[in-house]
């Protein structure tokens, strides 16, 4: 359910945003979301690429502090 809930709130956000490139975003978040079930990454993978998206957004974010 919360994917779902994702999925939606970034339709919309994406919609607000027409001017912006979030093909690498996409590509990376939504890149493994497979419509099998039996080819579904595990759990883990999932946090792996949730930890990995979150690291490189705080490491865009200090980069541009300094």
């Amino acid at each position: 359910m919360a994917v779902c809930r994702l999925i939606e709130n970034y339709s919309k956000f994406a919609k607000d945003n027409e001017g912006c490139d979030f093909s690498k975003f996409e590509a990376f978040v939504f890149g493994g979301i497979v419509a099998d079930t039996k080819k579904a990454p595990g759990t883990f993978d999932a946090l792996e690429q949730l930890t990995a998206l979150a690291r490189k957004s705080r490491e865009n974010s200090l980069e541009k502090r300094l």
